[in-house]
């Protein structure tokens, strides 16, 4: 076997991480993965995972760049060391996040197999991983979307795609009795510019929980160039006198953000109640002055 392997084996001898590092980062310089033999890379692999579970954090942080160049065949092994309870959770941490770099259905098998872990911050990683690796992942978080134990970090991850195609995943939790997903939803949904996602949305200003209407009241707020096909502002003005000051507040804020002239009238009518609270008063005041000063 090559010269390269026995520098690395005699410095895992001597726990000397930082020269294992070293001679693999030169190694994959100098000879290509696709120019190894199998034993070459199962030595490799082998290698970067002893750097992964023994190393400091700054040696496993330079590990990680190699490990994508391995391709498929590091999968595996950085799967078992995910699942391996026993591993430093760093280890596993880190196992994650080269995973992540993998868009291979077994890559993201592990990935979402995580999501059931009791270590919060390894599933957050998972959740983080899993949107990095984009809209192959989405049929794998729909189906965590129907436990309840990892709804909330499914919808994170849809959240974070940023794609049309989590649409029709994050309306199927729109009803969900955990308030934090309800509201993420809806706050993801409400970035998309589609007519069906903004009249699904209504029924939420409606919703007990204060966050929730908010997130509603956001979203149908940015939705200007839906104004001739519905009825935002008949929508948002009935949020003006929620019992929720925060949530009249974000229904004045929405008004404005639409810059429609139909807006104005139902923030004055605000202003000018007795009964409508100081700083709900000012809020509408600067809104109302702001859309007439847009009329100019």
């Amino acid at each position: 076997m090559a010269n390269w392997v026995d520098q690395a084996r005699e410095a895992v001898a001597h726990n000397n991480w930082a020269q294992v590092v070293e001679c693999l980062q030169k190694q994959l310089q100098c000879q290509p993965v696709a120019e190894m033999t199998e034993a070459e890379i199962a030595a490799f692999i082998g290698f970067g995972l002893n750097v992964l579970e023994l190393g400091d954090f700054q040696e496993r942080w330079e590990i990680a760049k190699v490990f994508p160049a391995l391709g498929e065949a590091a999968i595996a092994p950085l799967t078992t060391l995910i699942q391996d309870e026993q591993a430093e959770i760093d280890s596993r941490w880190f196992a994650a996040r080269i995973l992540g770099t993998c868009n291979n259905p077994t890559a993201i098998q592990a990935l979402a197999t995580l999501l059931h872990g009791e270590d919060e911050e390894l599933s957050t990683i998972a959740a983080d991983a899993l949107a990095n690796l984009g809209t192959a992942t989405i049929p794998a978080l729909a189906a965590l979307l129907g436990q309840e134990d990892t709804r909330f970090l499914a919808v994170q991850a849809l959240a974070q795609i940023h794609h049309p195609a989590v649409i029709p995943s994050l309306m199927t939790v729109l009803q969900d009795s955990q308030v934090t997903v309800r509201t993420l939803a809806i706050s993801t949904l409400g970035t998309f510019r589609d007519r069906q996602v903004a009249q699904a949305l209504v029924p939420f200003l409606k919703d007990p929980v204060a966050s929730v209407r908010c997130a509603t009241i956001s979203g149908l707020g940015s939705y200007p160039d839906l104004a001739d096909e519905l009825p935002l502002v008949n929508w948002l003005t009935e949020s003006l006198w929620d019992i929720d000051l925060g949530v009249c507040q974000q229904a004045a804020l929405a008004l404005g953000r639409l810059g429609l002239d139909t807006g104005i009238p139902p923030l004055v009518r605000v202003l000018r109640s007795p009964h409508t609270p100081p700083a709900l008063q000012r809020d509408s005041f600067v809104r109302s002055a702001g859309l007439a000063l847009k009329r100019r």
